[in-house]
């Protein structure tokens, strides 16, 4: 990203927060960084129920595979919470991974977003991946909505849609500082399998889990099925 843009990025993000907070969203960003830790979830949409009778509220979600097919007015929505240089940047660099947008709205209104990549990167997410296994790649409810359900309810209609699709299961990773995310996944059954951590070396990602949080939900029979 070249200095005109992060620059930009920067005059947003301050105007949004203020100097404080934008310096301790940093610290937490550069931290995370550092101590990669993330706990790995699975929902099983084979043997869990999923909960969209009880969603509430009523929220609608519609998926999109590319920035072209995301409707004008809901982009012009995107644009007022994220601005337009960042939000062009954000998307394009999630839809070049093959990764589907996901917009949940109360009525005409976008409340909320949610990031889905079915076969995880190119077959692998920590642990092999099948084209019956999608990972979620990023969650966000946008300020204003924060705090009324929404996020589990996204979960549970997505979930249903991408079972529809062929998808049996569903991973997450959290990194262990995020407790709000943490509470949230646990809530909507996702079951927590393992501690993990990932390094970037010579352009290469190594995973190393951590054998004692390890769960038995991936060593079943039924999870090994193609």
């Amino acid at each position: 990203m070249g200095i005109p843009k992060l620059y930009k990025k920067f005059l947003f993000y301050y105007k949004k927060h203020g100097l404080k907070k934008l310096i301790l969203f940093s610290l937490i960003k550069f931290w995370r960084r550092i101590d990669n830790k993330e706990i790995m979830f699975l929902f099983d949409l084979d043997s869990m129920n999923i909960k969209t009778d009880e969603c509430f509220p009523p929220i609608s979600v519609e998926a999109y595979e590319s920035l072209r097919k995301v409707p004008e007015e809901d982009m012009k929505q995107l644009i007022q919470l994220k601005s337009e240089e960042i939000l062009k940047t954000f998307l394009e660099s999630f839809f070049k991974r093959g990764a589907t947008l996901w917009l949940a709205k109360l009525e005409d209104k976008i409340v909320g977003l949610e990031w889905t990549l079915v076969g995880g990167f190119d077959g692998f997410y920590s642990m092999p991946m099948t084209l019956k296994d999608a990972i979620v790649l990023a969650l966000e409810v946008f300020p204003e909505f924060r705090g009324k359900g929404i996020a589990a309810t996204m979960r549970w209609l997505i979930y249903e849609r991408l079972k529809k699709c062929g998808v049996s299961r569903i991973f997450a990773k959290v990194h262990i500082s995020n407790i709000p995310e943490l509470r949230s996944l646990a809530k909507t059954g996702n079951i927590k399998i393992g501690t993990v951590r990932t390094l970037n070396l010579f352009s290469k990602h190594i995973t190393i889990w951590d054998k004692k949080t390890l769960g038995r939900a991936i060593l079943t029979p039924h999870h090994m099925k193609k």
